[in-house]
C-alpha cells in the first residue's frame, strides 16, 4: 500500500536543531544561508597574532555576511520573517517515516477504542490510575496504549505452539519513497493568533508531494490470530475516521479544513495540536472528567495552559495541514 502526502499549508517536522543567526546561518537577499564552518578561511585569520577570540569571531561573521552563498551548505527562501536570533531546523526527510507511522498508530488506536466499549473502559481506567502516580508527561498513556495495541497470540515454533503477547505495530513498516528537494522548503515566521508567540522555522512549502510505502509483515500464526492483527483495510478506515472526527473539531473552532478530493485531511508535525497527537478527541465523548484531569495535570507540569486555545499559524494559515491519499494494491 502507498500513501501520498500533499502538503497544503506550511508544515514543520523539526530536527531539534537550532540555527543561530550570524553564526550558523546568515540571512541575506531574501534567503537564509546555513553556513559550513569548514569552508571559512579560519587558518588565515588565526595567523593574525594580534587577534583575540572576540576579534576572530567578529572577523568570521563579517566574512560570512559578505558572501554567504560561498560558505553555505544549503539555503532557503525566506517566505515570512519576524526577526529573532535563531531558526528552528527541519528534519532532513521533511516528513519522516516515523511521523507517518505515529499518525497511523494514533488513528488505529482511536479506531479500536471507538468500537469496543470494554477496551475503552480498560484504557481509561489504566490512564486514570497512571495519572494518580503523577508520572512524567511522556508516561501518562503509553502503557495503556500498548495494552490496547497488543494481542495474545499463538506462535508456531517448530512443532510447538506458544502463547505470547504481541505488539501489533511490530508488523508495520513505513518506507519513504520520495524526499523533498531543497527548494521544497521555506523559512517562515510561526506565530499564534494573538501574536504573543513568534519563532522562525524551516518547513515544507504548500504543494510538496511525498510518497511512502506501507507494508504489513505478519509472523507465522494461526488463522484466528491473524484475523486480529493489522490489515490494510482497517488502517485505511482508521485514518479516514480519525481525520473525519478531528477535522470536524478543527472546523468547529474556526479553522479552515483543506479540500482533499479523494484524500483525507490531517495535521502533522510541530504545532499540529494535541488532538492529532492523542485520542483526547475520543476521550472527551466518553470520559470528559478524565480529559479535565489530564489537561490540569499537563498544564501544571508545563507551567502554562495545555489546551485547544492556541493555534500556530504561518501567515494566516494554520500550520501542518496535509492531504493523505491512499493507493492500495501498489
Amino acid at each position: 500500500m502507498r500513501l501520498v502526502i500533499n502538503v497544503k499549508t506550511p508544515t514543520f517536522v523539526l530536527s531539534g536543531g537550532r540555527l543561530s543567526i550570524g553564526l550558523d546561518a546568515v540571512a541575506s537577499g531574501g534567503r537564509l544561508y546555513v553556513i559550513d564552518l569548514t569552508k571559512l578561511p579560519i587558518e588565515q585569520l588565526v595567523n593574525v597574532k594580534s587577534m583575540d577570540y572576540g576579534q576572530l569571531l567578529n572577523a568570521l561573521m563579517n566574512t560570512m555576511s559578505k558572501a554567504p552563498e560561498r560558505y553555505s551548505v544549503r539555503s532557503y527562501a525566506i517566505v515570512t520573517n519576524c526577526g529573532g536570533v535563531e531558526v528552528l531546523d527541519h528534519s532532513p526527510e521533511g516528513i519522516p517515516p516515523s511521523e507517518v507511522k505515529g499518525l497511523i498508530r494514533t488513528a488505529y488506536l482511536y479506531w479500536l477504542l471507538a468500537r469496543d466499549a470494554q477496551l475503552r473502559e480498560s484504557f481509561t481506567r489504566a490512564v486514570s490510575e497512571k495519572l494518580a502516580e503523577r508520572p512524567r508527561l511522556n508516561m501518562v498513556s503509553p502503557e495503556a496504549e500498548d495494552d490496547v495495541l497488543t494481542v495474545v497470540m499463538e506462535r508456531i515454533h517448530g512443532e510447538e505452539r506458544l502463547k505470547a503477547p504481541y505488539r501489533l505495530f511490530k508488523d508495520l513498516a513505513v518506507r519513504q519513497l520520495t524526499k523533498p528537494r531543497p527548494d521544497d522548503y521555506g523559512v517562515y515566521c510561526i506565530h499564534d493568533r494573538e501574536d504573543k508567540y513568534r519563532v522562525m522555522a524551516i518547513g515544507l512549502r504548500p504543494g510538496v508531494r511525498l510518497e511512502y510505502e506501507v507494508a504489513i509483515r505478519h509472523p507465522p500464526v494461526t488463522e484466528d490470530v491473524k484475523a486480529r492483527l493489522l490489515n490494510y483495510d482497517d488502517i485505511v478506515n482508521a485514518i479516514k475516521e480519525f481525520s473525519r472526527e478531528v477535522s470536524s473539531f478543527e472546523g468547529r473552532r474556526g479553522l479552515k479544513v483543506p479540500e482533499c478530493g479523494g484524500g483525507v485531511p490531517v495535521r502533522v508535525g510541530f504545532g499540529a495540536s494535541r488532538r492529532w497527537k492523542t485520542v483526547i478527541n475520543l476521550l472527551e465523548k466518553y470520559s470528559p472528567d478524565l480529559v479535565s484531569r489530564i489537561t490540569d495535570y499537563v498544564s501544571s507540569r508545563l507551567n502554562r495552559p495545555w489546551g485547544d486555545a492556541t493555534v500556530r499559524l504561518a501567515g494566516n494559515e494554520p500550520i501542518g495541514w496535509v492531504c493523505i491519499e491512499v493507493r492500495q494494491g501498489e
